[in-house]
């Protein structure tokens, strides 16, 4: 049994929610701007791991300090380069952290097929966040068997090469 889309490659949509808090440039090492390398991380992550298209992989994104805002759906971009040119043009909030208001945004598009996502493609949803303010414990206790934090020293290619194994385990 596949996914129904391109023959022998099951689609998933990523959910990329991004942490964009005072506390991300709060602690960064001089010369250096923790926004951009955010930035630099969630473009690997998504040039290593996906191949992007309208009937492969899809990607949408949320930003989120005391507010979560989602800049793009599923259904709005289908190239590489779009989606790139789109994380670049990410603008920095500041303020406080919410995360758990991203991540009810970030599964609120997932169901909403207004945004363009697919029922029969792997959903997959990615924080980035400097955990300076975790999810709820209601939160967690809800999604706690579907739910993996990953912290600033889990690399790109270990993330790419689990995307990798998920296309190729799930039928």
């Amino acid at each position: 049994m596949g996914c129904g889309f391109v023959a022998a490659y099951c689609a998933m949509d990523l959910m990329i929610i991004v942490d964009s808090s005072g506390s991300v440039r709060d602690n960064q090492v001089l010369g250096v701007d923790n926004w951009n390398l955010t930035k630099i991380f969630v473009k690997e992550v998504i040039s290593r791991g996906l191949n992007v298209g309208q009937h492969y992989d899809r990607v949408a994104l949320i930003i989120f300090s005391n507010t979560a805002e989602l800049r793009f759906a599923f259904n709005r971009y289908y190239s590489l380069d779009d989606i790139l040119a789109a994380v670049d043009r990410l603008p920095f909030i500041g303020s406080v952290t919410n995360t758990s208001l991203a991540l009810d945004l970030g599964r609120e598009v997932f169901l909403d097929p207004m945004y363009g996502s697919r029922p029969n493609a792997t959903h997959i949803m990615l924080l980035v966040t400097d955990l300076v303010e975790v999810p709820s414990l209601a939160w967690r206790n809800r999604f706690v068997d579907s739910v993996s934090l990953l912290n600033s020293t889990t690399d790109v290619q270990r993330f790419s090469g689990f995307l990798c194994f998920l296309k190729l385990n799930v039928v």
